[in-house]
């Protein structure tokens, strides 16, 4: 039995192929069969006349500052995006020189802090430029 069917939906499968109207059944939050599905599962999902795609990168993206503050990454989600490439132009969350100018937040702590909390979405977190200077530079 499957945990879930998404049924009747206009599947783009990401190979290349043109896209086709089937069901995508989920089971242990893994992709098992696409095709048509006529078996029992615990949830449906009715996709009739909507597009069903893999999930969408981001590969531009400011959102690293949010990872703490807003971890669900609803406007992301919502989108489709279900994985980002942050740290872009030169800024990211760390390294960061603390108020009291003696610390310096580091990459490490700042993934540390962000590992526990569940985020709607993956990423990768490139470490800006600017970001660096300011902390070793204090500038």
């Amino acid at each position: 039995m499957y945990d879930l069917i998404i049924r009747n939906g206009f599947i783009i499968d990401g190979t290349g192929e043109e896209m086709f109207l089937g069901d995508i059944a989920v089971k242990q939050g893994k992709i098992a069969k696409i095709g048509n599905i006529n078996t029992e599962c615990l949830r449906i999902i009715d996709a009739k006349g909507l597009t069903v795609t893999p999930g969408w990168i981001d590969s531009h993206s400011h959102s690293d500052r949010n990872h703490l503050s807003f971890p669900d990454q609803k406007e992301k989600v919502e989108q489709g995006i279900t994985f980002s490439i942050t740290g872009q132009c030169g800024g990211s969350p760390a390294p960061v020189r603390m108020a009291d100018d003696n610390s310096i937040e580091t990459m490490g702590d700042y993934l540390n802090r962000a590992k526990n909390i569940p985020q709607g979405s993956g990423s990768a977190i490139l470490v800006g430029h600017n970001s660096l200077r300011k902390a070793v530079m204090k500038s």
